[in-house]
């Protein structure tokens, strides 16, 4: 959900050319997502050796790649039905001799 909202705040039109145009946004998502979430100082390693930094960071990595697909999709999504609309009125144009 972090995640979420800071995908959301980047893509407002004040920052989202800068954040498209800009390098590597996954890091710039998952850094921003991990300064956004509280600390959890109670949590101690697992008895496998990992702890709480590892975990919240590989979860952030992997909601950082989720957003950032389905912003691509969304976006992709929305040029295909602008070039079909531009083709189906060029072929209305084309029928209509005009």
């Amino acid at each position: 959900m972090y995640t979420e909202v800071v995908v959301r705040k980047l893509m407002t039109k004040s920052t989202s050319t800068q954040f498209l145009h800009g390098p590597n946004q996954r890091n710039v998502v998952r850094q921003l997502t991990l300064d956004s979430l509280p600390r959890l100082e109670d949590i101690d390693t697992c008895e496998n050796g990992h702890t709480y930094e590892l975990l919240i960071t590989l979860v952030a990595n992997c909601a950082a790649n989720i957003m950032l697909n389905n912003l691509c999709k969304q976006r992709n999504d929305l040029l295909r039905i602008e070039k079909d609309q531009k083709a189906k009125n060029r072929k209305a144009r084309i029928f209509l001799g005009k």
